[in-house]
């Protein structure tokens, strides 16, 4: 397997699944490395192989409303990504929006002979018909104040006159990189097993690097902790895990540089551009593959164990011991 697709929808991407071939048990699952935290045990909420099993492998996973941070990052990526396709997604609830509603709404009420609104209201029938319809055609409001949040983080990047890190900047004037591209491929596991993988990365400039290629992931954050970040979010993991579908899929090559634009979300919204070490990737491919043949395993024997044994915490265990002494 090795493809690489662009201009395909995301919704297409996310539920993009094989003939269940070579891992039968898999049911035609293909990898991607979110995925890889809910069978990832050393992760806050501690995953494990009866839970991966059950949300991506029998394709359970609940869905939930989504937390405003993701729909906010989904935005912020649109507009900095795909700013031809940002209106076609998003709409600005603003004054603007708020007048055409209201006049809709009076010109219902006019000819139904009643009297009209003065000001606009979100119980007008005219608005809840619009939320309805936005819905429906797979569309999100985003408010006015979110809207300039999102402009000001986007000139921060791309701006060179309010940029502090010109690295940005570059990155978005070459004339040859792509966003949202989607690739199909196998990566080895630690046994060196194929599995199927999908990963989809935000900005890829095969040309830059001296031909060897840029993978840039944009991380909007709410407080300046990259480094913390990455390590919360195993976005090292991720990148490695982008890395190698990458130069897998031959979209660019070994020596390929790749790093992170982080940007904040609240005044004066800095920008910057980090490279990832070698070291940091090492580590990140180390993980991601140790969590592919876990995903192996399990599939070959169709055994997917639940959480093991009930453990406590240093500072709990120090103090048991403390306690045995005592006693």
């Amino acid at each position: 397997m090795k493809k690489i697709e662009r201009n395909l929808s995301f919704k297409t991407y996310q539920n993009y699944r094989e003939d269940a071939g070579v891992y039968p048990d898999l049911k035609g699952l293909v990898i991607n490395s979110s995925s890889l935290s809910d069978i990832d045990e050393e992760k806050k909420d501690s995953g494990s192989a009866a839970r991966f099993k059950y949300n991506h492998v029998d394709d359970n996973k609940e869905k939930n409303s989504e937390a405003p941070a993701l729909t906010f990052g989904r935005a912020i990526h649109a507009y900095v990504l795909e700013p031809q396709t940002f209106e076609e997604d998003y709409v600005v609830e603003d004054a603007d929006l708020h007048d055409r509603i209201l006049s809709i709404a009076n010109d219902e009420q006019i000819a139904n002979k009643r009297k009209p609104s003065e000001r606009f209201s979100k119980s007008l029938g005219a608005w809840k018909k619009f939320v309805a319809d936005m819905k429906f055609e797979g569309r999100e409001i985003i408010s006015e104040g979110v809207m300039s949040q999102i402009e000001k983080m986007t000139a921060s990047i791309i701006n060179e006159k309010v940029a502090l890190d010109k690295k940005t900047v570059e990155i978005f004037k070459s004339k040859t990189y792509e966003t949202e591209v989607s690739i199909f491929t196998d990566l080895r596991d630690l046994s060196g097993f194929k599995m199927p993988c999908k990963a989809r990365l935000d900005l890829v400039d095969p040309i830059a690097n001296n031909g060897k290629g840029l993978i840039a992931d944009v991380k909007s954050i709410a407080e300046w902790s990259p480094g913390r970040s990455l390590e919360s979010w195993k976005w090292y993991r991720q990148m490695a895990f982008y890395l190698d579908m990458a130069i897998a899929a031959e979209l660019v090559e070994k020596g390929c540089k790749c790093g992170w634009i982080f940007v904040e979300k609240s005044a004066p919204y800095e920008a910057q551009f980090h490279e990832a070490e070698d070291c940091l990737i090492e580590a990140g491919r180390i993980e991601y593959k140790y969590l592919l043949h876990r995903i192996h395993d399990c599939a070959e024997r169709d055994i997917w164990p639940g959480h093991g044994k009930i453990t406590y915490p240093f500072t709990l265990e120090r103090k048991l011991e403390e306690v045995q002494l005592l006693t």
